[in-house]
């Protein structure tokens, strides 16, 4: 149903969500083995109503496992003034493959991947190099130096990148064996502009009760619009529950939960 929009809406939380970290090291196992461990984090930060809520979301990933996320939520008075976040710049990794000859003369292949993470923050530069290097039949060894400077006067144009909210949809689907599970999609855009170009992400999710989730990632590249497009105001409201309980026609009485949610979307008037 459309109408048109109130002259005074609800007011909106201020979300944001700062740059992912990603981590890559090795750990050594009880067995002696060493296996590579990916650490992702996220951090959500909401406020509203002068209360601030953040949302810490670690994911480890370890060789040879399934990942383990953990979530963490804070809630606290939100401060006068937002602490200002640093400006942060991951340039893109460089791979080189070359060969090198060991002792024995045996020529085997090298792969060395480069990355570079430029952190700039209250007049401060703190620039990440981590290289690692992977020979063949060894296992691959990472250095990561870290360098602080005064920042210069300019630093790089940054890119500006945008995440709509995240998108949930639950249905129901009808397998080949007449059995009804719930499937829910989650789908994620990401729209990132720079230098007159423009790329969007989507991210969709899609997890059928029973099974492994499978994720499908589309990447588009086109030519930036000279205007972004104006993103709507989506306010969900707090979800309500009802329970009852109700007698059928065996004069069973059973319980009855209605969840009810309700999403209002502006935009353009």
């Amino acid at each position: 149903k459309e109408e048109e929009a109130p002259e005074e809406m609800p007011r909106q939380p201020i979300i944001e969500e700062l740059p992912e970290e990603e981590e890559v090291t090795h750990v050594v196992g009880r067995d002696g083995k060493r296996t590579k461990r990916i650490v992702k984090r996220r951090k959500i930060i909401k406020r509203q109503d002068g209360k601030q809520q953040t949302t810490d979301i670690v994911t480890v990933e370890d060789e040879g496992k399934p990942a383990e996320t953990t979530v963490t939520v804070k809630e606290e008075e939100a401060p006068e003034e937002m602490p200002r976040q640093p400006i942060i710049e991951e340039l893109p990794e460089e791979e080189e493959v070359t060969h090198v000859v060991g002792k024995d003369g045996k020529r085997t292949k090298r792969i060395v991947k480069r990355r570079k993470i430029i952190k700039r923050q209250d007049g401060k530069q703190q620039t990440t190099d981590i290289v690692t290097v992977e020979d063949e039949g060894k296992p691959a060894e990472t250095t990561v130096t870290v360098k602080e400077e005064e920042a210069p006067e300019e630093m790089p144009r940054q890119p500006i990148i945008e995440e709509l909210p995240e998108e949930e949809e639950v249905t129901h689907v009808v397998g080949k064996d007449g059995k009804r599970t719930k499937r829910i999609v989650k789908r994620r855009k990401i729209i990132k502009r720079q230098d007159g170009k423009q790329q969007t992400t989507d991210i969709v999710t899609v997890e059928d009760e029973g099974k492994p989730a499978e994720t499908t990632v589309t990447v588009k590249e086109e030519e930036a619009p000279e205007e972004m497009p104006r993103q709507p105001i989506i306010e969900e409201l707090p979800e309500e529950e009802e329970v009852t309980h109700v007698v059928g026609r065996d004069g069973k009485r059973t319980k009855r939960i209605v969840k009810r949610r309700k999403i209002i979307k502006r935009q353009d008037g």
